[in-house]
């Protein structure tokens, strides 16, 4: 029984002798003796009946710190000590405290001889402690105290390392405790203790006991599939339980979606004999391509009782998908290791929350990249996020490569109307969504770390590309080609180096941006307009062009309107017959080439500009009338902000003596 509320302090010099000795040291160091000269102490600890205690800490209080540990045998040693008085401290968890000090002299080794600890054990309060009954997870703890206490149990995997906790409810002579919940085949160490009235803690000694066998066994502790390197079969690989010495074999199950539902089929057993217990892998030979799998691997005793399945992410099996398939968030992290092809005629529905996960290498090289996992729509696809709970394509195993994958493709002439919501896409080497659709809906959709954003082709239905966000992208972040009517709204791309490319060869496409933020490094808006209007949009280009007009195949209907721009040069018109106006047009450093280049030989009209901090304002055109030239004091800040402070003048400087710029009012 231990108390640890006292310490003893015990001293084996007595104090006629100190100053003597500190004489003795004063002449030493008056003679030469240099402070690096070093000896050491030896000694051995033992309970107060000699026996041997291991893992005292013993513990040198000079200048520095020093510390060792008794060994097997009691023994300790302190070397390497400088010459001189030191303190030496002795504890452990079991014993109380003891003190001595020792003198350290250059060359030469202290023994402090045998150290008895006492113990802090006090047998007349704790005795006949037992664990009386021990099962696969629980065990019966019995002891007695010298009157009616309530105690504690505390125990945990290793000797003083107790990281859990019982107690009693009322108070008892005669005490048992059953202790839940353990881990079968485990190692326990436990001891009493309680608190007494005045605060003192009294503890037993450490006991330990050895959980039984499981009658059922733990399942394996890890399991997965291969990356898929052949058609028609999927190899899983699993690791062995934790504690797993009644574990004979291994069982392995599969099961599948199910057509045109959430749920996935009933657990089919593979192995006919079970998987021999030093095997750790099983190939699948009775794989139907185009389905989708997950496998669960179960632990089996002598007895051939199965533990609980551990259960692999979802796979792909390479091939077609012919079936309409519906993928949910429980069906979560599902891996695509090669191509998934959706036939035509054929929808695949992502609900909500759904996480795919592309592995680094399309092991069935087909498709348009044939390095390269990629997504190839011929039929239909429906991504169905929410706001907080998007669909997600990200890399397995946490690349961060902007090459990753070869994104998705919906490649159809179908009357099928592929919806594509709250997307997220990660890691893509060309277009992270590349659609050559005749119909289309696309929102929400995130696009990081790729080397292209959106490219939109052919579509001949009206699309509003809205809330959608383009952040780290290497070339262009959304690219529009010769599309009936697309609309970028209330968007941002940071940090690509083109915002938007739209070419067009029909006069009546029409090309919209509005509430859309762009921050580029090269250039913010490329146009080849049948007719176009950008309103309400911020481009910050500090390196490039804000906004460059190839050309309007219109002659009407083409505004840029109240539009920031913060570039080196800021609006180039090579052809067609545009409205400029409202707009504020800066390099915020001054530090400017152009504002407005007028290459065209029709009759742009310029009005209600505010160009200021370029070497030249116009080029080849005049300001206009109402147009100025004033610093717009924007509210700065980092990161910077581009909305007007209440004093600029700028806020009533637009046609309708209102707000210039991003933060004004268009009516287009």
């Amino acid at each position: 029984m231990f108390r640890i509320d006292k310490i003893r302090i015990k001293q084996n010099l007595a104090p006629v002798f100190i100053p003597v000795i500190l004489l003795f040291f004063v002449i030493f160091m008056g003679c030469g003796m240099r402070a690096s000269n070093s000896g050491g102490i030896i000694g051995r600890v033992v309970d107060s009946e000699g026996r041997v205690v291991v893992n005292a800490r013993v513990v040198s209080i000079f200048d520095e710190n020093q510390i060792s540990y008794s060994n097997l045998s009691g023994a300790f040693e302190l070397a390497e000590l400088p010459a001189g008085r030191h303190n030496v401290v002795i504890n452990h968890p079991d014993f109380n405290l003891e003190q001595y000090f020792a003198e350290v002299s250059a060359g030469k080794v202290t023994d402090l001889g045998m150290i008895k600890l006492s113990s802090i054990t006090l047998s007349d309060k704790i005795s006949d402690v037992k664990s009386e009954y021990v099962a696969s997870s629980s065990a019966l703890i019995t002891w007695k105290t010298d009157k009616e206490r309530v105690c504690s149990v505390v125990y945990g995997p290793a000797y003083n390392n107790y990281t859990k906790s019982s107690r009693e409810i009322r108070a008892a002579k005669d005490h048992e405790l059953i202790l839940t919940d353990l881990i079968p085949e485990t190692l326990y160490h436990f001891r009493v203790q309680f608190e007494d009235e005045n605060g003192n803690k009294f503890y037993s000694y450490d006991y330990s006991f050895l959980t039984g066998e499981s009658d059922v066994p733990m399942k394996p502790s890890y399991a997965e599939t291969r990356p898929i390197n052949q058609m028609n079969q999927i190899t899983v690989a699993w690791n062995a339980p934790i504690l797993g010495k009644s574990v004979t074999g291994y069982n392995i199950y599969r099961r599948h979606k199910l057509v045109k539902r959430a749920e996935l089929s009933d657990w089919v057993k593979l192995n006919d004999s079970p998987v021999d217990a030093k095997t750790f892998e099983f190939t699948d030979l009775t794989v139907e391509s185009g389905k989708f799998y997950r496998y669960g691997v179960t632990s089996i005793n002598q007895f051939g009782v199965d533990s609980e399945k551990e259960i692999t992410d979802m796979v792909f099996a390479t091939g077609v998908l012919n079936e309409e398939t519906v993928l949910t968030a429980d069906d979560s992290p599902i891996e695509l290791h090669a191509d998934l092809i959706v036939a035509a005629g054929v929808n695949l529905l992502i609900e909500a929350g759904t996480e795919i996960l592309i592995g680094e290498k399309d092991s069935n090289s087909s498709g348009l990249d044939e390095e390269r996992v990629e997504i190839l729509v011929y039929g239909q696809i429906t991504i169905d996020g929410i706001a907080g709970k998007p669909v997600v394509f990200a890399p397995l195993n946490g690349s961060g490569r902007r090459d990753h994958w070869a994104g998705i493709s919906v490649i159809t002439d179908s009357q099928l109307v592929s919806r594509i919501s709250h997307a997220s896409l990660f890691g893509c080497i060309g277009y992270a969504l590349n659609i050559k659709a005749k119909e289309v809906s696309v929102n929400n959709l995130s696009v990081s770390y790729s080397n292209g954003g959106v490219s939109l082709d052919g579509v001949r239905s009206v699309l509003d590309l809205d809330n959608c966000s383009f952040y780290e992208i290497a070339s262009v972040a959304v690219n529009i080609s010769d599309c009936y009517r697309v609309s970028l709204a209330n968007s941002v791309i940071k940090d690509a180096s083109v915002g938007v490319i739209t070419l067009n060869t029909n006069a009546n496409n029409q090309t919209v941006v509005k509430n859309t933020d762009i921050y580029v490094s090269e250039l913010g808006i490329k146009a080849l307009f049948g007719k176009g209007i950008i309103a309400n949009t911020l481009v910050v280009c500090k390196d490039g062009t804000g906004i460059l007009c190839e050309n309007a195949l219109s002659s009407s209907g083409n505004y840029i309107d109240h539009v920031t721009i913060d570039a080196l040069n800021g609006i180039d018109i090579l052809n067609g017959n545009f409205t400029v106006k409202n707009n504020i047009i800066t390099n915020s450093q001054a530090l400017g080439n152009t504002g407005i280049i007028n290459r065209t030989s029709e009759n742009p009209v310029y009005n209600f500009n505010n160009v200021v901090g370029f070497g030249v304002l116009y080029q080849n055109c005049q300001k206009g009338p109402n147009s100025i030239s004033f610093v717009p004091n924007f509210v700065g800040g980092n990161p910077y902000d581009y909305n007007l402070k209440p004093t600029s003048i700028l806020i009533f400087a637009d046609e309708y003596q209102k707000e210039l710029g991003r933060y004004g009012v268009s009516r287009y």
